[in-house]
């Protein structure tokens, strides 16, 4: 269509040379953590999965913020089993039947999201959960920008 032949041998052998480099990598720190243990793949990831992964937590950080303001949950364990009872889709009668069952993110995900709203100092937990000035800004933006408003409320 460029009327330039060359581009798509150059763009392939570009991607060949990144392909190539990554698995050298790979089997470098394959070869580094035979005795080791596990081998972090984490460097690997495709960088859509990486957005996606990030776009994911942002939401779920949103949510908490949100049950913290409107569903007046205040404390921690409160906001931990309803974030677990929220992503727990084993018992989705749908996604049995089409084989799509995924395990609820663990313990993991929901603790980070959380710890990243103490640290940006949205959240506050004295006795019980608070939400800042600064988180209910946030929260005001988000919802502003039509974030997810809606599919909060029916979690």
């Amino acid at each position: 269509m460029l009327r330039f032949p060359l581009l798509d041998t150059l763009v392939g052998l570009a991607v060949a040379v990144l392909i190539l480099n990554s698995a050298i990598e790979l089997a470098i720190e394959t070869i580094r953590s035979l005795g080791e243990g596990d081998v972090d793949l984490s460097r690997y990831e495709m960088g859509l999965a990486g957005w996606y992964e990030r776009f994911r937590q942002a939401q779920l950080r949103d949510w908490m913020l949100y049950l913290v303001e409107t569903q007046e949950v205040r404390t921690r364990s409160e906001l931990i089993a309803r974030a677990r009872q929220a992503l727990d889709f084993s018992n989705n009668p749908m996604l049995r039947e089409l084989g799509l069952q995924q395990p609820s993110p663990g313990g993991d995900t929901i603790e980070q999201s959380l710890e990243e709203l103490f640290e940006q100092s949205w959240l506050l937990e004295n006795e019980r959960l608070s939400i800042t000035d600064a988180g209910r800004e946030h929260l005001r933006r988000r919802m502003r920008e039509g974030t997810g408003k809606h599919i909060w409320e029916r979690l």
